[in-house]
C-alpha cells in the first residue's frame, strides 16, 4: 500500500494488518470501525480525516500527519508516535501509557519548547 492515495474515500469495518502503508494518503477520508495492526504507516497523512472507532495497534507512525483530523474513540496502543504532526487534533484520542512517552518531543515542538540534557 506504499504511497496509495485514498483521499476522500470511506473505509468501514476494515482490518489492515501486517502491511507496509508508508506515505499513504487518507486525507479527508471517513474511517469508521477500522483497525490498523502491525503496519508501517510512516509519514502517512490523515489530514482532515474523520475517524470514529479507529484503532492503531503496534504501528509505526513516525512523521504521520493528523492536522485537522476529527477523532472519536481513536486508540493508539504499542505504536511509535515519534514525530507525528497535528497533535492538536488528538483531542479525544486514547493513547496507551507506554506510547505517550514517544509523543513528548512532538508535544514540545508544537508548544515551542526546547528539551535539552
Amino acid at each position: 500500500m506504499t504511497g496509495m492515495q485514498l483521499a476522500e474515500s470511506g473505509l468501514r469495518d476494515v482490518l489492515v494488518e501486517g502491511c507496509r502503508a508508508d506515505l499513504t494518503g487518507f486525507r479527508h477520508a471517513h474511517l469508521r470501525d477500522v483497525v490498523f495492526r502491525d503496519c508501517n504507516l510512516t509519514e502517512a497523512t490523515f489530514q482532515s480525516a474523520e475517524m470514529t472507532d479507529v484503532r492503531f495497534e503496534n504501528c509505526r507512525l513516525g512523521g504521520a500527519q493528523f492536522s485537522k483530523a476529527r477523532m472519536r474513540t481513536v486508540r493508539f496502543r504499542g505504536c511509535d508516535l515519534r514525530g507525528v504532526a497535528g497533535l492538536d487534533s488528538f483531542q479525544g484520542a486514547i493513547v496507551a501509557s507506554g506510547d505517550a512517552m514517544s509523543l513528548l518531543d512532538a508535544f514540545a515542538a508544537e508548544l515551542g519548547i526546547t528539551i535539552e540534557d
